[in-house]
């Protein structure tokens, strides 16, 4: 993939199948790319596919995708389109994450333009 493709986006969502190992093995060299390209605010997270495929089927279990997710700080998900499992929550998480950091910037921005600024002590 390309950074182009996430130079500036404020949330991304990297995916893989659980029924092929492979395309977890790449998750790490798409979150080393995220983190060398994205902006430094940017918001992830990782969602395990197929999350209705029987347990013979998988190849990547549930623990190397948290497990993975907890190393990277970010938050994960399996879900599953086919029995509309986890989908909405997946999505839901990153709009919120983006909307809390739009206003918090947003506030901060009036603040400053108030003249009002925040002081912290030690």
């Amino acid at each position: 993939m390309t950074h182009q493709y996430y130079k500036n986006a404020e949330g991304v969502i990297v995916a893989y199948d659980i029924g092929d190992r492979k395309s977890f093995e790449t998750v790490s060299s798409l979150f080393s790319s995220i983190e060398k390209h994205a902006r430094r605010d940017v918001f992830s997270c990782l969602l395990g596919l197929k999350a209705d495929l029987r347990t013979e089927e998988r190849e990547v279990p549930f623990e190397d995708g948290y497990e993975f997710a907890q190393q990277y700080g970010v938050q994960f998900f399996e879900v599953s389109s086919k029995v509309n499992s986890q989908v909405d929550e997946a999505f839901f998480h990153m709009v919120e994450k983006i909307a809390k950091h739009k206003t918090l910037l947003s506030t901060k921005s009036e603040l400053t333009k108030s003249g009002i600024t925040s002081h912290t002590s030690a």
